[in-house]
């Protein structure tokens, strides 16, 4: 009988020890999907932030007008090397069309009118997150994310878009950092 008594006791101290692990890992677990969320939402603010700032730059609004690309190029510049969550600063006017790529590229195509974050921003006239597509510059085909804010001019019409794509492999690469591959985690991040 009284083997039989340890025995429970152990089944039971061990049913407890593993309710208490799995509660841990549960804990632990739901902290890095907050601080992997957290981490997303601080980089696309921080893009959305620098974006902003520029957009009432009446410099940079006139500059995008005019096509003075020199002026674009010494703003976006700054830009770039400001926020280090920006791949690549794309300009576009008031009616879509390409203005200026920062760091330089081609686009692959003139006109980007048909583009989520062109018609959201210009509607709206809010700041604008696309979804994840791909990119028609550089003929890469790059999937990106795009944080786009609308440019007014001095009378408050409609000038165009600056917009910024965000280095979605530099961010995964930190959100990697965030599980432990031992136990088979990772992080996946869906919209």
């Amino acid at each position: 009988g009284s083997m039989l008594g340890v025995l429970f006791v152990s089944m039971a101290v061990v049913l407890l020890m593993q309710v208490n692990v799995m509660e841990t890992i549960k804990q632990e677990n739901t902290q890095k999907v907050e601080f992997a969320r957290l981490s997303v939402e601080t980089r696309l603010d921080s893009v959305k932030s620098t974006l902003s700032g520029v957009s009432i730059n009446p410099n940079f609004v006139a500059a995008v007008q005019t096509k003075n690309i020199e002026e674009i190029n010494y703003i976006s510049r700054i830009m770039y090397e400001s926020n280090r969550n920006i791949r690549r600063i794309v300009i576009l006017n008031a009616d879509g069309d390409g203005v200026n790529l920062y760091p330089n590229g081609t686009f692959d195509q003139p006109n980007f009118a048909f583009r989520d974050y062109f018609i959201a921003t210009r509607d709206t006239k809010q700041p604008f997150i696309s979804d994840v597509f791909e990119a028609l510059v550089d003929g890469q085909h790059r999937r990106v994310v795009i944080v786009a804010v609308p440019l007014f001019s001095r009378d408050q019409t409609f000038a165009g878009v600056v917009g910024a794509s965000l280095d979605l492999d530099a961010i995964g690469a930190r959100l990697q950092k965030i599980p432990v591959p031992g136990r088979q985690e990772y992080v996946v991040v869906i919209d």
